[in-house]
């Protein structure tokens, strides 16, 4: 399969942005989990100036909802960072326009920032919502720790008062027009508020008004987590770095977006932010991530592949368990390993008929393996083209005569573990066995780390 293609490139980003969320909303469709933050992982390239594209993906817990690349222009490196940020955004908001079901209903001791002002606001109350608090709460949660350093002691009493702040976060609503009188309530607490809400909702909405009431004391939980490793897009947005020219309109337009739709922005490191790098570097050819391919009769690993997720567990984020099940149920290996001893055992009618099993089985895989995203997709495609080929290759030698060939293809094919066989470890054993299909940096010899 050839990784590299060319698709039809658009600059219209409004339009590339409509085909991705048509895309999402029928080939993704996931349902949110609530109080699970949803993490949006972005990455921009370009050639600086040059074409940018963007890598795109997003999560709940262990549950991708889309991983996808986008061509979005020409411009450079920053601007494409930016894009990738303000487009992952932009589908988020379409296909999820209310994230607050991701908010989670409680709090953590970690997220009481300042605790000594906090404790003698409910001590010694001067407004509506603080003397609602003071009334629920115990006289020992209402005394900060003499030590207020950072410690086992401070921490033991964040969590005692975050356990009983949680109490009322799911009790009655804490709110009235004459508590929430000169309290500044954000657009999505105003939004929840309007809803009238019940049950675990009233328990979110509860939490933003405790965020709202006391900015400085409790730390804001967005329930969409982003994170860029552009340490320029970061740093403007939080207002720590002067933007200018375009950057500043990209700039403004994501600080009013925070406002509507709830969102947190983190630096991380481009280690951490492989799916979505591999995804902005879609197109492009580089010496990592690692492919089979049929050159003449001969196995050859062929470098022109998108840069390796090289890691299990990111692989596993992506794809989804209905996908991994379907392939664990569906392992070939068995029947190939069946092929093997027949054509060892000189059974070659029986090799050749149990090669034909083994590629319309192979065709079947292909055809009724879900496919939530196109990196599987491609890997997919990828492996079961290769058995295929091979399979083909086998009733060719079988006929042939070629014993020497037959080997030769059986030995590649299903070497024993370990031995280094670059078709068996790196496509047919990890994608048949539900494995990260992507080659583990552990067993790639001489492939670079990107």
């Amino acid at each position: 399969m050839n990784t590299t293609e060319n698709k039809p490139q658009t600059t219209n980003i409004d339009e590339a942005i409509q085909t991705v969320v048509a895309r999402v909303k029928t080939e993704y469709s996931v349902s949110l989990e609530e109080g699970e933050p949803i993490r949006l992982y972005v990455d921009g390239l370009c050639e600086n100036p040059g074409a940018m594209h963007i890598g795109l993906f997003a999560r709940q817990r262990d549950q991708c909802l889309f991983a996808e690349h986008m061509f979005v222009g020409h411009g450079t490196c920053n601007e494409a960072e930016y894009l990738a940020l303000k487009c992952g955004l932009r589908i988020l908001q379409e296909v999820y326009p209310q994230p607050t079901l991701a908010t989670p209903a409680t709090i953590t001791g970690a997220d009481i920032k300042n605790v000594a002002p906090l404790v003698e606001k409910f001590r010694s109350p001067t407004d509506e919502i603080s003397a609602f608090f003071s009334a629920k709460l115990h006289n020992a949660v209402k005394r900060a720790p003499a030590n207020t350093e950072p410690g086992p002691e401070l921490d033991a009493f964040k969590g005692s008062l975050a356990t009983e702040l949680n109490a009322i976060i799911h009790g009655q609503p804490i709110y009235n027009a004459l508590m929430l009188s000169g309290i500044a309530l954000r657009p999505a607490t105003q939004q929840l508020l309007d809803q009238n809400p019940q049950g675990m909702t009233l328990a979110r909405l509860n939490r933003l008004v405790l965020e709202d009431a006391y900015p400085a004391e409790i730390q804001p939980k967005a329930p969409v987590q982003t994170f860029s490793d552009s340490q320029l897009v970061t740093k403007q947005i939080a207002g720590l770095w002067h933007a200018k020219d375009k950057m500043q309109s990209y700039c403004v337009f994501l600080r009013k977006m925070r406002k509507t739709y709830l969102y947190d922005l983190t630096k991380i490191s481009r280690n951490d932010n492989q799916i979505a790098d591999s995804l902005a570097q879609k197109y492009i050819q580089k010496n990592s991530g690692r492919s089979m391919s049929i050159d003449h009769g001969r196995f050859s690993p062929a470098k022109q592949v998108p840069p390796a997720v090289k890691r299990n567990d990111l692989y596993n984020a992506v794809v989804p368990k209905e996908t991994t099940e379907f392939i664990k149920q569906h392992n070939l290996r068995p029947k190939l390993l069946r092929l093997i001893q027949l054509v060892k055992a000189g059974e070659h009618d029986e090799a050749i008929a149990a090669a034909r099993q083994l590629e319309a089985d192979a065709l079947m895989v292909l055809e009724s393996a879900p496919k939530t995203n196109e990196m599987l997709n491609m890997w997919l495609h990828n492996t079961i083209d290769i058995i295929r080929k091979s399979v083909q290759m086998i009733i060719d030698t079988i006929e042939s005569g070629d014993e020497g060939e037959v080997e030769y293809v059986a030995q590649e094919l299903a070497r024993d573990e370990g031995t280094g066989s670059e078709i068996y470890e790196s496509q047919a054993e990890m994608a048949r066995n539900g494995f990260n299909p992507l080659q583990d940096a552990g067993q790639a010899d001489g492939e670079e780390e990107i």
